[in-house]
């Protein structure tokens, strides 16, 4: 549904200014979206939304789509025995938290639980 649709179903007390946005999912629909129509595949539509919340300097939060390409891009791991830096390997997630799994090369593994709202940064 369109803001504009939705707008109309609003209670008459609720403003447009009342309504919060996750500019991350915002950016994330609309880089889907267009890449999808336009055939666009020379970069990822997460990675286009999280260079656009920084470009934009608005909020940058993990979302479920995201959070492997946040942790990845955010998130040095030293490992405890050899002193590497560790790969995010992979993420899941459900309606509570998110799990990031790091690998190094000596074999280490590491685990990372963030809670749902996981990964933020405001711009100033």
């Amino acid at each position: 549904m369109e803001l504009k649709d939705m707008e109309k179903r609003f209670p008459k007390e609720v403003s447009q200014y009342e309504i919060e946005l996750n500019p991350t999912r915002v950016f994330e629909d609309y880089y889907f979206s267009n890449d999808r129509i336009a055939g666009n595949k020379s970069k990822d539509y997460r990675e286009q939304a999280i260079d656009r919340c920084i470009e934009e300097k608005v909020s940058l939060n993990s979302t479920a789509n995201n959070i492997f390409n946040m942790s990845k891009r955010f998130i040095k791991i030293i490992c405890p025995i050899c002193g590497k830096d560790m790969e995010t390997k992979s993420t899941s997630g459900n309606s509570d938290t998110y799990t990031i799994r790091f690998i190094c090369e000596c074999n280490t593994k590491g685990y990372i639980d963030l809670p749902m709202d996981g990964i933020w940064f405001e711009f100033e």
